[in-house]
């Protein structure tokens, strides 16, 4: 806004006074922490004449390498084994976004497969075998030109940008909205240290076949572990157009609102994420029946049991978090934390009292997640050979899913209340209005020991039914 003379008109309590727009900032107003993080961090323009002024030219390197050996073996006619180990590791290395913003991970993994079969007789087979599969996705962000403890030298509050686990310090990330920036700032290929174990799964199972008459009957079982584990540290910050425009006029830019120091939006997560418990188990047991020389019929039942990993453990002291039941509006504790005034230091309980709707888990070992126990699968199949060569087919099954996201799904309330190690908050300092959080610290923590706030129930992350079912489809 500016005055008739086109001068910006003054500012108080952060804000402009009325005026005519102008597309003006006083340069009292203007967060030189701000100027000085783009100063040393924002790559200069190195293109003219068209739409936009910057070409990332950063290389990119990828490399794999992969190898594998296996074994078989047959002891007798009776008795054979195979066992096969597969490995492989991508490094890869390249641009966070623009220059001077680095990129780099290494994803390598291993598989390990065995099978031994035993043939009892003619008419008798049994088959046992072990599947193991890990694979590690490590990668981080990081600038060029200057260390991580800028973070805090250009402004940023120490538990913002520092504090982290194992005493890590960063540049929080910076999104200025159609400007520059990853624009989900949150995410693993942005985060500045994120470590996960992403695949960590044992396996064993065996099947048993027996054929009797026109019988030939089948039954097996099969175990799987489903866990997974990382260490995440990110910290970043966003700047919209909406935080300086005019709540009637509209308007309003991203940049000046950097230049203004007011953020629309804030992450930060310190969290080191550990599952134990979880398996998927399944059982199955089915008939092969030759009814005539051209009706064949295929009767078949499996269970399924998913066990949802356990989120957090004691010695990490990670399991001071909570999940939201919406079906009765409670905040489900997985281990309740001791009173602020004792530790004066989250994960705590403010005044030691859980507030009203916190309950601490019914359930045993810090689990949240309710079991399914009704994964009930019927299996039949018809065949019937009309002509020569004509074969009528008729079936129904139901198949469940017991996989697609499971491990996510057990972190899912990482770093929730009582806890600090995972925060995001959106729709920052209201249009219209005085601001209310800096860029430097948007979430208030200040400087000392950040205690925990009074209530779970203006949180900002990513809940997940307690009593969640796995998907099932119909099939005919």
């Amino acid at each position: 806004m500016c005055d008739p003379s086109g001068n910006p008109t003054a500012e108080v309590n952060k804000t402009q006074q009325p005026g005519t727009p102008c597309n003006k900032i006083p340069s009292t107003m203007i967060d030189q922490n701000m100027v000085n993080y783009a100063t040393k961090l924002f790559p200069a323009p190195n293109v003219v004449g068209s739409s936009f002024n910057g070409l990332d030219t950063t290389k990119n390197i990828t490399r794999q390498d992969e190898g594998g050996v296996r074994l078989d073996h047959q002891f007798s006619q009776h008795d054979y084994v195979w066992a096969r180990y597969t490995s492989f590791r991508q490094p890869v290395s390249g641009s966070g976004g623009f220059i001077g913003l680095l990129h780099e991970q290494v994803t390598n993994g291993y598989n390990i497969g065995a099978n031994y079969t035993h043939l009892f007789s003619g008419s008798t087979l049994a088959e046992f075998h072990f599947g193991r599969n890990s694979v590690n996705i490590n990668q981080g962000s990081h600038f060029a030109n200057a260390a991580p403890s800028f973070g805090t030298e250009v402004g940023f509050s120490p538990n913002f940008a520092g504090n982290f686990r194992n005493g890590v310090v960063m540049i929080p990330d910076v999104v200025i909205q159609g400007y520059i920036g990853n624009p989900n700032p949150s995410a693993h290929g942005a985060a500045q240290v994120d470590n996960t174990h992403v695949s960590d799964i044992w396996e064993y199972g065996g099947d048993f076949t027996k054929t009797i008459g026109r019988h030939t009957f089948k039954a097996g079982a099969n175990f799987a572990s489903n866990n997974a584990n990382a260490l995440y540290l990110n910290s970043n910050v966003q700047f919209a157009a909406a935080n300086t425009s005019d709540p009637v006029l509209g308007g309003g830019n991203a940049l000046a609102s950097f230049l203004l120091g007011i953020p629309t939006s804030a992450g930060r997560r310190n969290v080191i994420e550990t599952e134990h418990g979880g398996w998927v188990d399944g059982f199955y047991g089915m008939d092969q029946w030759k009814v005539t020389s051209k009706l064949s019929v295929n009767l078949g039942l499996r269970y399924d049991l998913t066990l949802i990993g356990i989120y957090g453990d004691n010695k990490n002291a990670n399991n001071f978090v909570g999940d939201m039941n919406f079906r009765d509006g409670t905040y489900i504790l997985a281990r309740n934390a001791p009173s602020c005034a004792q530790t004066n230091a989250a994960p705590c309980i403010p005044g030691g009292t859980l507030p009203a709707h916190v309950i601490v888990t019914p359930l045993g070992g810090t689990a949240i997640y309710h079991t399914d126990k009704s994964n009930i699968q019927p299996r039949i199949g018809v065949a019937y050979q009309l002509f020569p060569n004509t074969v009528l087919r008729a079936g129904y099954g139901r198949f469940y899913d017991n996989w697609a996201a499971i491990t996510q799904t057990a972190q899912n309330y990482e770093g929730t209340w009582p806890s600090l190690d995972q925060l995001g908050a959106s729709n920052m300092n209201a249009v219209g209005a005085a601001p209310t959080r800096t860029v430097e610290d948007p979430f208030a923590l200040g400087t000392g020991s950040p205690v925990t706030g009074p209530t779970p129930f203006n949180q900002s992350t990513w809940f997940a039914d307690p009593y969640l079912k796995r998907p099932y489809a119909p099939t005919t």
